[in-house]
């Protein structure tokens, strides 16, 4: 099986962003890598001549690919592709909630390429979905990132958080 070539994401969008780092690079900061995975959603690819070794996340982002139960995995699948530039704090309840749903709805999830869905697209996946209330759910979690992002390109996200640390 060939390995898959380092690619570095830049996208600003992504709050998950993955960062691609040389072994000795790794080795090197690796105290400090683990207490950026821990404290963000940062992944790092580390590998050598151009080939992907290995990665470092979180263990909260990568508990649930860990269980046998194919729903966190799922779940997670969703979560990391409509709501990539999403905070931490939106996406872990989210997981969370999309876990506990049956198989049936993940699946229909699954095929959503993008949010916001139109309305006529929203109407028909919630007849198709044993629990509607979960996608609505998930759009607004998606509105609200989008506007926290924003704020945040805008630098009023991080004054905000100032404020709030110094009060």
């Amino acid at each position: 099986m060939a390995r898959k070539k380092l690619r570095r994401t830049t996208t600003t969008d992504f709050i998950s962003s993955e960062h691609n780092l040389k072994i000795g690079e790794a080795r090197i900061r690796l105290p400090d890598l683990v207490r950026t995975v821990e404290a963000s959603s940062d992944t790092y690819t580390i590998g050598q001549r151009g080939n992907s070794s290995a990665v470092l996340m979180s263990y909260e982002r990568a508990e649930p690919l860990l269980g046998p139960s194919m729903e966190p995995k799922l779940a997670l699948v969703i979560v990391e592709q409509l709501l990539a530039g999403a905070p931490l704090h939106l996406r872990t309840p989210a997981v969370d909630e999309l876990s506990a749903l049956p198989i049936d709805d993940l699946r229909q999830l699954l095929f959503i390429d993008s949010l916001p869905l139109s309305q006529t697209q929203a109407r028909k996946l919630k007849k198709s979905l044993k629990h509607p209330e979960a996608l609505d759910r998930l759009v607004r979690r998606f509105a609200l990132a989008t506007s926290i992002a924003n704020a945040r390109e805008a630098g009023l996200y991080e004054a905000v958080e100032h404020e709030a640390s110094n009060a």
